[in-house]
This record gives C-alpha cells, structure tokens and sequence, in this order.
C-alpha cells in the first residue's frame, strides 16, 4: 500500500520518503517509483528504520525532516504484533 501511495504522490509532484528496515528493499522500491515523478527536482528519498520502535522512528523521522523539510502527509501500514499464549 505504501508504494502505491507514494506513486500517487510522486505524480502529483511531492517529494516522497520511503522508510522500512529492508534497505535493498527501499532502494530498489525508490528506483522503480523514479518513473512516477513529475519533474526532476523531486526528492526521493530512504530511510531504513524499524518503525514498530518509536524511539527508531522517531529518529528517522527527523532524519527525513532534515532532508525535505517538515512532514505534510504521513501514511503508515506498519504494525506490531504479540501472539496470545
């Protein structure tokens, strides 16, 4: 659900900033999401973090504020699950 947000987002001329842990995952996900952008100053930009540890996302969170400003639009499909004994 992410990419294809941030596809959307792309094509309306946002930069975009892709955060998960796998980081050959994001990479490769930031070259394929290339083809969306509508000009060539957009940013696309990765952050590896686990985003089920606040503390870990709230650093990348600023890592990517840093680069492209403050966050307008946040969209999370993440979670963190604890089986039942």
């Amino acid at each position: 659900m992410g990419k294809a947000v941030a596809a959307e987002l792309l094509a309306k001329g946002a930069h975009v900033t892709l955060m998960a842990r796998n980081l050959k995952q994001l990479q490769e996900a930031a070259q394929e999401l290339s083809a969306n952008k509508v000009h060539a100053k957009q940013q696309i930009r990765v952050v590896s973090a686990d985003v089920t540890d606040y503390k870990n996302f709230e650093k990348a969170l600023k890592e990517a504020e840093s680069a492209l400003g403050p966050v307008q639009m946040l969209f999370c499909c993440a979670g963190k699950i604890k089986p039942c004994e």
